[in-house]
This record gives C-alpha cells, sequence and structure tokens, in this order.
C-alpha cells in the first residue's frame, strides 16, 4: 500500500484520535492509507494544509501526475499521484472509478445512465466503458 503523496510537502498527513494508537509509517516516513479513512491534510489552491473529512468529497478527477479532489461547494485539493495510485493508497469501498479520469464518491451520485452521471450537486461526468458493468452492479 502506498501513502499519498511521494513528496514531504505533498504528503497526505492524518489526525489522530486520542484512543489510537501510534499511526504506521511506510518506508519514506508517510503514513499508510489506513489512517487516512476520515480526516487528512491536503494541499489547497494556496500551497497551504488545509484539514479535509472525507464525508465532504464528492469525486476525484486525474490532473496528469496529480490527483483534484473535488469537494462540496466547488472545493478543490491536490494530491500528488495519479488518479489509480491515489485510489490504491484511499483504498476504501465506496469510492468507485467511472472513467479513466474519473472516480466518484457513492453517496454523491444523484442518477446514472449508460454513458454518463450526475452527482447530487449537479456535476455531470463521463462513464466509461471499461468500468460501467462495475458501476452497475454495485450501485443496483
Amino acid at each position: 500500500m502506498r501513502a499519498i503523496g511521494t513528496d514531504a510537502r505533498t504528503r497526505a498527513r492524518p489526525t489522530r484520535d486520542a484512543n489510537a494508537g501510534a499511526l504506521p509509517r511506510d518506508y519514506f516516513g508517510g503514513y499508510l492509507a489506513d489512517a487516512l479513512k476520515q480526516t487528512y491534510f491536503l494541499r489547497g489552491p494556496h500551497r497551504c494544509f488545509e484539514r479535509v473529512d472525507f464525508a465532504e468529497v464528492c469525486y476525484l478527477s486525474a490532473d496528469g501526475p496529480y490527483t483534484q479532489l473535488h469537494l462540496r461547494g466547488e472545493r478543490t485539493f491536490c494530491a500528488d499521484g495519479g488518479l489509480c495510485s491515489v485510489l490504491e493508497a484511499l483504498d476504501r469501498d465506496d469510492v468507485l472509478q467511472v472513467h479513466k479520469s474519473f472516480a466518484v464518491v457513492v453517496h454523491a451520485i444523484q442518477r446514472f445512465e449508460r454513458e454518463s452521471m450526475w452527482l447530487r450537486d449537479g456535476t455531470a461526468l463521463p462513464v466509461g466503458r471499461t468500468y460501467r458493468e462495475r458501476l452497475f452492479a454495485a450501485l443496483t
């Protein structure tokens, strides 16, 4: 399992619960994705780090070597790493890849059709042929 981000400046840092033990670290000294299940820090638009609750995330989009996390209220955060590596690091059952450039959090889906889907905030996303059957199986 890989942590989100390989650069010390952009590595996601989870928060610790008072009752939780020490967080596991990967080879580079970063926190593993198991600790990123609820709340973590991501780089915002002005190079500052901000606490992000995963319940606010609607969808993820590929942006070259980075992944954009789109939250409610049109807020966007950047994670270092491609979409596949970020999805692997998150290791969540409620996140589905629906296109080669998009992944969506299940709670944000309003409706879907054969080739497209709409989120609760009105955002339209394409559904790729490769991911269509897996999406339909997970949601029906």
